[in-house]
């Protein structure tokens, strides 16, 4: 948490929204609550944890994981774009931040660069992140190739699709979606 003294009597207290303010009593001595903004790299610094190698973002993030943090009250801004702006430079319209260490939570500028779409995808299927990659690429894929043979082998009857589900600790949805060809497709 951000804190900040008092411009007037030295109270420390906390900070919302990157705005120092005059504590209580001060604000009512004066009458009227003056505030001045902290700069935006000051905040952004303080939601990050260095480490050897990657700046992980400890504050709010998207599921995806990719860091989130709001400026001058507008819009949320993702955090590695904004530590692009701040540390490298504008990023020109059309062209996307991406990572080199593939860590969403990362907003080191160095491992930061700009590419378009298609460069992002093409990078993403490179390095085995894709929705395009099947089967056991698939990083946290519970069945392999063996165990689609053996699934589609088995005589279907009532059940079997849970026993099946069962023996190879998946859900039914995903014998299923096996043996109607949904998924693994590609292994006959």
């Amino acid at each position: 948490m951000l804190t900040s003294e008092c411009p007037d009597c030295g109270k420390v207290r906390a900070i919302y929204r990157g705005i120092v303010r005059r504590c209580r009593s001060c604000a009512n001595k004066k009458k009227a609550l003056t505030t001045t903004r902290i700069p935006v790299s000051e905040r952004f610094l303080a939601k990050v944890r260095k480490t050897s190698s990657c700046w992980i973002w400890t504050a709010s993030r998207l599921l995806a994981g990719y860091g989130k943090m709001s400026i001058r009250g507008c819009r949320e801004s993702l955090a590695h774009r904004i530590s692009y702006m701040l540390f490298v430079g504008k990023i020109p319209s059309g062209l996307q931040v991406l990572h080199r260490c593939d860590r969403p939570e990362c907003v080191n500028p160095g491992h930061l660069f700009l590419g378009t779409q298609a460069d992002n995808l093409s990078d993403c299927i490179a390095k085995g992140r894709s929705h395009h990659a099947k089967g056991e690429r698939i990083r946290n894929a519970i069945l392999n190739s063996e165990a689609i043979r053996i699934i589609r082998s088995t005589p279907r009857r009532y059940g079997s699709q849970v026993a099946l589900a069962n023996q190879f600790k998946c859900s039914v949805r995903a014998i299923n979606a096996v043996l109607t060809g949904r998924t693994w497709s590609h292994i006959k």
